[in-house]
């Protein structure tokens, strides 16, 4: 985990500290994650201008590599449960007695001949069985829906990174233009004689730093952009840019509500189940070791008067119940094991929940805070100081170090939107709950 949260960062350690069911769980977050889950086309070979984030948590959940092999999975598992169905065949018998001896007993004249059908009383035991391997194909079903939801999890991370690159990308650009701004008025001021070439030479690097910048940023968009294209498959991304932006109101929903809705976590759940299944292979060992009765039927030919007869018999195994003891007392200790572990569990995913939900809180203070009181009054500040500069009231350091402010602003207000959007992902992929939407960016 660790070393994927150093792919999504690019700037601050902040943005990288907080990342981390059965068939309506999965469309709770694969079908419907963030409430854009529509029906969109599945990836093809065509270029598009711009990617959703719905389309691209669509594509990954449809075409994602990984999920091609739960495809045969399931096939081979339900071959079992068909094959669990089957039950023990019976049996045809033939018996040739009293022939081919000596005396009275030459030849097949006093043979006996005796043609007989019999079967296992197991119908019990195929159900138990049946019932074992279905809970087995249940498990695998859930850890289906883990694995759909980790990828769509994934794939939300690296388009929130992407387009936190390319936000990033825009607020270096508009820094440059400020820069390129300043420098042609400090041109002029340098030709008239009201400032030094020293104010031009620093408003030149500052402008060439402000480039660099916005080439690293390609790079990182381009990266980006690649990780998030392989999620379904692609070497190379097919589209442009990226639609919307990470300026979003998230809804805050009441933590309580929140705890509640942990009981759909498939990651608790798959432990619910394997306990269910460890009880159904109990069923089945007890089953097992029940007598199981052999019955049969058939007629009987007596050669030397040409007379038949039915013949029928019961075969009852000795032995007893406790057979499968041992494998018993193993399936209760592992029965017992999973509810501990579920527990466990429950606890831990209470615990992260809580931290998420405490992150997000604070996450939405930081970037309301910076929205409406920080980022405004640097704003006029870089105005009020671009004209002192001009009056001769203030060197160039300072003005520059004003616009500086401003560009960090903004940044940390594009970190704060992504950590909150991050923490969405992580409290979504708990809970299954939609708390916020990823709207169209506003050109």
């Amino acid at each position: 985990m660790l070393s994927e949260d150093k792919i999504f960062t690019s700037k601050k350690p902040i943005a990288s500290r907080y990342f981390v069911v059965l068939k309506h769980y999965s469309k709770l977050f694969t079908l419907t994650c963030f409430a854009w889950i529509s029906t969109i086309s599945s990836a093809d070979n065509t270029t598009i201008e711009s990617l959703s984030f719905r389309a691209a948590i669509q594509r990954s959940t449809n075409h994602h590599p990984e999920l091609r092999a739960y495809a045969d999975r399931m096939n081979s598992q339900q071959g079992y449960l068909t094959q669990a169905g089957v039950a023990s065949p019976p049996e045809i018998d033939l018996t040739v007695e009293d022939a081919l001896g000596s005396g009275e007993f030459n030849g097949m004249d006093n043979a006996q001949t005796t043609l007989s059908i019999s079967w296992v009383l197991d119908s019990r035991i195929v159900g138990k069985r049946v019932d074992a391997v279905a809970s087995r194909q249940s498990i695998l079903e859930i850890e289906r829906e883990i694995k759909q939801l980790d990828i769509a999890a994934q794939t939300a991370r690296y388009f929130l990174t992407a387009l936190a690159h390319q936000e990033r990308q825009k607020i270096a650009k508009q820094a440059q233009s400020l820069s390129a701004q300043a420098l042609e008025e400090i041109k002029k001021r340098v030709e008239v004689g009201k400032s030094p070439i020293a104010d031009q030479l620093r408003a030149e690097v500052n402008l060439a730093r402000r480039t660099l910048l916005i080439e690293d940023l390609t790079h990182e968009v381009d990266s980006s952009k690649r990780q998030l294209a392989a999620q379904w498959g692609d070497k190379t991304p097919k589209f442009g840019r990226l639609a919307g932006t990470l300026a979003q109101k998230i809804s805050v929903i009441d933590p309580t509500s929140l705890e509640k809705s942990l009981r759909n976590n498939p990651d608790l759940k798959i432990f619910l189940t394997r306990e269910r299944a460890a009880q159904t292979d109990i069923a089945l060992a007890k089953a097992e070791a029940s007598i199981r009765w052999r019955i049969s039927t058939g007629v009987r030919r007596y050669e030397a008067t040409d007379d038949y007869a039915v013949v029928a018999g019961i075969s009852v195994p000795l032995g007893d119940s406790s057979r499968n003891k041992g494998r018993i007392a193993a399936l209760t200790a592992e029965q017992s094991r999973y509810q501990s572990e579920a527990d466990a569990l429950n606890i831990k995913l209470q615990t992260q929940l809580f931290v998420l939900y405490q992150q997000l809180l604070h996450s939405i203070h930081v970037s309301e805070a910076l929205s409406n009181d920080i980022i405004p009054r640097l704003e006029r500040a870089v105005r009020e100081t671009e004209k002192a500069y001009q009056l001769g009231k203030y060197s160039y350091l300072e003005w520059s170090a004003v616009q500086q402010e401003l560009f960090e602003a903004q940044s940390d207000q594009l970190d704060a939107y992504f950590t909150a959007h991050i923490n969405t992902v992580e409290i979504e992929r708990l809970t299954g709950l939609t708390l916020t939407r990823l709207g169209e960016e506003k050109e």
